[in-house]
């Protein structure tokens, strides 16, 4: 039989607590001790830029906690090739390669030992060793969505892995855990764009959002939260150029990528995403696919149906816009409510969107007084609107705004003749 943990409640007195100065692996960049974001589009060589850091870890050149003191660092990269890649981008950024120690896991099976995945937290017990081994000061988890159990979108997923990395790691061992996110397009701000939950940068103490800068071909770094310093808001720039890595004792030479920092960027990461994404382009378009895959994630958790309200209360929760959730809920979700005067309820339906394209399916229907555009109506939950449906902004919240605004209430246009 199984003992459910039973939580206990105190209080610390503050005298009790014993002050200490913050930790920096990287100085006002990357914070020892917790768990640091570095986000951007693909392709555009953020991970470039932070096997540089790394490498500098293994020669003692970067500022902080470890200058002049040549450390171990442990990497794990499942989406790039250690021979191919990785380890001649670590050779052109000068890294000590005697210190550099990737992670890889392997299982046994009758037909012998084959390579598998890596996740957190189901293998936070295995990672305390080989720390124990190594005694890094810096690990990189290279992309999030790789190393995590469950879904990148649950916050209750994001949380367990950040939580086990940040405390039983990070924290116990005094070290930098630095995790690199893919963007998802269609946010207009920095942090809102990291692909998954809110949680991971709610999680990280310092976030690192990057962009390239196609007039520089420069990449632009900005640290977007520093929960330590004053920092945020500082803009960095790096030129990657081409460098030519000798393979072994071969005669042969393949060409990395190498990260040189120029120094301060004149930009700043949210004006070239400003720059390079205008409202109203394809990023629209990305978002509601992102929406779209949320609300199927969501709905399905819940066992196919949910209230409007607890839906819309889940999307505020995983940084979704809810009108991006309203616009994918068109073609996946049957709208009805339960009982007279009840809240709506959303059901999955996936034949919705077997007939998209087709003239006329899967619209809904519109209020005859209505002939507009009702998610572009200034309305929101915060707002009083009891002059306009007759309801107050609690019952208001529990209407969907496409399918029933102003249902069961006086139109606005009652006693209007023609």
């Amino acid at each position: 039989m199984t003992e459910t943990a039973v939580k206990t409640l105190k209080t610390i007195q503050a005298s009790t607590v014993q002050a200490q100065r913050v930790e920096w692996a990287i100085r006002d960049l990357v914070p020892a001790g917790t768990l640091t974001v570095v986000a951007g589009p693909s392709g555009i060589g953020k991970t470039t830029v932070v096997l540089s850091m790394l490498a500098a870890f293994t020669t003692g050149k970067n500022p902080g906690e470890w200058e002049g003191e040549p450390r171990n660092v442990l990497i794990l990269s499942p989406e790039d090739d250690m021979a191919r890649i990785t380890r001649p981008r670590l050779e052109a950024a000068g890294a000590d390669l005697e210190k550099v120690h990737f992670i890889a896991a392997t299982r046994e099976t009758r037909s012998g030992e084959i390579e598998t995945n890596v996740s957190f937290p189901s293998d936070i017990d295995q990672l305390h060793k080989l720390v124990q081994d190594t005694r890094p000061v810096a690990i990189l988890l290279d992309p999030i969505a790789s190393v995590i159990d469950g879904n990148l979108d649950k916050r209750e997923d994001v949380r367990a892995a950040f939580d086990a990395l940040a405390a039983e790691i990070a924290n116990t061992y005094r070290l930098a855990v630095i995790l690199i996110a893919h963007n998802k397009k269609g946010m207009d701000n920095v942090r809102g764009k990291i692909s998954g939950s809110a949680a991971i940068t709610d999680a990280a103490r310092s976030v690192i959002a990057m962009a390239r800068d196609d007039e520089t071909e420069q990449v632009v770094l900005s640290i977007d939260k520093s929960s330590y310093s004053t920092a945020e808001g500082t803009n960095l720039a790096y030129a990657l150029v081409s460098v030519d890595v000798p393979i072994g004792n071969t005669g042969m030479c393949t060409t990395v990528a190498q990260a040189v920092y120029v120094g301060e960027a004149g930009t700043s990461v949210a004006d070239l995403n400003a720059r390079q994404n205008p409202p109203g382009g394809q990023d629209a378009e990305d978002d509601r696919s992102e929406a779209e895959r949320w609300l199927l994630s969501e709905l399905e958790t819940a066992g196919g149906a949910a209230p409007a309200a607890d839906v819309r209360k889940a999307a505020n929760r995983d940084g979704l816009s809810w009108d991006a959730v309203k616009r994918a809920s068109r073609s996946m979700v049957d709208k009805s409510k339960s009982g007279f005067q009840g809240a709506w309820v959303w059901t999955l339906d996936l034949t919705k969107g077997s007939t998209k394209g087709a003239k006329g399916a899967g619209e809904e229907p519109r209020a005859p007084f209505a002939p507009f555009d009702e998610t572009a109506l200034p309305l929101t939950a915060s707002e009083d609107v009891k002059g306009v449906t007759g309801h107050s902004t609690d019952t208001f919240d529990t209407f969907d705004s496409r399918s029933d605004t102003f249902t069961n209430v006086t139109p606005m246009f009652e006693g209007a003749t023609s």
